[in-house]
């Protein structure tokens, strides 16, 4: 349906400016054949051409008038065709959703009955009439494509009994109860961020954020480093002058006092 409504738009539009080309083509012809007419010598008095002009002129509307209510109705006729097409393909959509939903329920119930066959059947296996069971069960449902319905059904219904699969449900919640409390809630904001896309998304950016916050404090610090260590460098001569001074300083005390003894 959706094709169709294409394909019916584009004829529209290809219909459209076919009409428009060909009218604007008879125009000019018409124009060129007005002006030879008038341009021969010795061709009708004044009145008389005036008087084929407005008849030229009136049949001309009257074409362009027809030509245009011919190419309205067109459009309005496509326009109405084309909503019934996308009526008729919403109603398909809704009768597509609603059959699937019936198909889905349909399937439980067969399931359902199944469960319900195998329930009888035990329950007259149960009570001595398993021969007798065997062979009805032969003569009416393996009979024919019957017995594909069964097959399918019957492993549907063991895929919702499996024991192992149960067994593997109870086990991963045992093991999840036994987990201490800081594993607990790793797992718990795993589980949460890889089923939430929007705390993906946080823990992607924030992360990106973290990284760059840390690389510019590194930055900062380096800077900070580098320009203590060049004013250490420029304060070490002076330093080292004073030292050396009071070294002297000291040598000559010293010395002027052993002198005296």
């Amino acid at each position: 349906l959706e094709a169709t409504v294409a394909e019916q738009k584009t004829l529209i539009g290809k219909l459209e400016d076919d009409i428009l080309k060909g009218y604007g083509a008879r125009d000019k012809h018409r124009a060129a054949s007005v002006g030879s007419i008038v341009s021969i010598p010795g061709a009708a008095g004044g009145s008389g051409g005036s008087d084929g002009g407005g008849t030229g002129g009136s049949s001309g509307l009257v074409d362009a008038d027809s030509v245009l209510m011919v190419v309205c109705g067109q459009r309005d006729r496509f326009r109405q065709r084309m909503g019934e097409l996308e009526e008729e393909l919403r109603a398909e959509r809704e009768r597509s959703s609603k059959l699937v939903a019936e198909l889905e329920r349909l399937k439980a119930d067969n399931v359902k009955l199944y469960e319900r066959m195998r329930y009888v059947q035990d329950y007259t296996s149960a009570g001595g009439d398993r021969p007798n069971s065997s062979r009805s069960r032969k003569g009416d449902i393996e009979a024919g494509p019957a017995e594909d319905v069964e097959s399918k059904y019957k492993k549907i219904y063991e895929d919702t009994i499996n024991p192992f699969a149960a067994f593997s449900t109870k086990e991963r919640e045992q093991r999840v109860r036994e987990l201490g409390l800081r594993d607990r809630i790793t797992l718990t904001g795993g589980r949460f961020l890889l089923s939430n896309k929007y705390a993906r998304t946080f823990v992607f950016f924030y992360a990106i954020g973290l990284h760059i916050l840390v690389a510019l404090s590194m930055y900062r610090l380096s800077s900070l480093s580098h320009a203590r260590i060049k004013f250490d460098e420029s304060e070490l001569p002076s330093k080292h002058s004073l030292l050396s001074a009071a070294l002297r300083s000291r040598n000559a005390t010293y010395g002027g006092g052993f002198s005296s003894n």
